[in-house]
Order: structure tokens, then C-alpha cells, then sequence
């Protein structure tokens, strides 16, 4: 499934002396679980601007011409409902972390897929074979040479039991 933030700009006239175009850039995001109905990514971060993080939807009167630097983070972990967002891409054909130019009315989406947190090699399924991948980095930190970023699903930098727990609690499950 993929999980979408979008940031959309509407103009808007500001009165002052030698009237400037600015625009209202809202920055939004939708995800899986939203549209099905069955809860809200409230307290997540997504995105980050201008240095910032949000975790609900903002908006932003900037002026033509100006630039923003736009992070869409890499994986969100949803630890209460069990689920990861993995960074797919940006529909303007950013880099995760780029730089947004306001040039008019725009929609720039960064789309995420999710996945059933320890589903480790992201074929929507949690099975053995992802047990396996993190069995190949337990114990390992960062510096380790066996590290698997993936593996250490909570990221508290260690893969350990707590993953292995988080792992199990979705183990058998498909999709979403």
C-alpha cells in the first residue's frame, strides 16, 4: 500500500506596499491506515521543513521564488499499531531531502509504502525468512559489521529481543 504526504500551494495576495505574491503551502499527509478508517499516524513525523518536524498538517505563506528544504524521513515506526512507512519517492522527483522551490500553485506528494512492522525484507508478509534476517544481525549496533538498519525495527540502535518481540506479535501477518 502506499501511504502519501502532500504539500500543495494556493496563491494569496498580501496587502502592503508593492503588493507581493505569496502562496499558502500546506503540507499534509494521508497513509493506509487513514483511509481505511481504523486509525490516524497523529504524533508521527513524516516530514520535516525548513529544519522543523511536524507531526500534523501546516500551513505556510511563502513568497514566489523562495526555497524550502523538504525531508520526507527514510522509515517511520508505528509502534501501537504495528506498522512501518518506508520513503518510496517524491512526485516531483526529489531526493528525500531536497530543495522546494515555490514557482505557483503546485502538488508535490511524498509517497510511503507500509509494511507490517519485522516484515524485513518487504514482501508484505512477516515469515520465517524475516525472522532469519534478523536473526543474521541480533545483537549488532550501527558499528557492527552484521548491521542491519531494517532489523532494528524499534531504533533504539541495537538489534535485541525487543525487536524480536516485535517481530513475533506480527508474525503470519500479509499485507497490508
Amino acid at each position: 500500500m502506499v501511504a502519501s504526504i502532500i504539500l500543495y500551494s494556493s496563491p494569496m495576495m498580501l496587502t502592503r506596499v508593492g503588493a507581493v505574491s505569496n502562496y499558502n503551502v500546506t503540507i499534509t499527509w494521508t497513509d493506509y491506515t487513514q483511509t481505511h478508517g481504523s486509525f490516524t499516524t497523529t504524533g508521527l513525523v513524516f516530514i520535516n521543513v525548513d529544519g522543523t518536524n511536524y507531526t500534523t498538517p501546516q500551513t505556510f505563506s511563502w513568497p514566489l521564488g523562495s526555497t524550502h528544504n523538504l525531508t520526507a524521513y527514510s522509515y517511520v515506526y508505528d509502534g501501537p499499531h504495528g506498522y512501518v512507512y518506508l520513503f518510496a519517492n517524491w512526485s516531483d522527483s526529489g531526493a528525500a531531502m531536497h530543495v522546494y522551490t515555490v514557482v505557483g500553485p503546485d502538488t508535490v506528494t511524498a509517497n510511503y509504502n507500509t509494511y507490517w512492522a519485522g516484515d524485513l525484507n518487504f514482501d508484505h508478509s512477516v515469515d520465517i525468512y524475516d525472522a532469519v534476517i534478523l536473526a543474521g544481525s541480533f545483537g549488532a549496533t550501527p558499528t557492527s559489521i552484521n548491521w542491519n538498519a531494517y532489523a532494528d525495527i524499534n531504533h533504539d540502535g541495537v538489534i535485541d529481543i525487543f525487536d524480536a518481540i516485535i517481530l513475533a506479535s506480527n508474525f503470519g501477518k500479509t499485507g497490508p
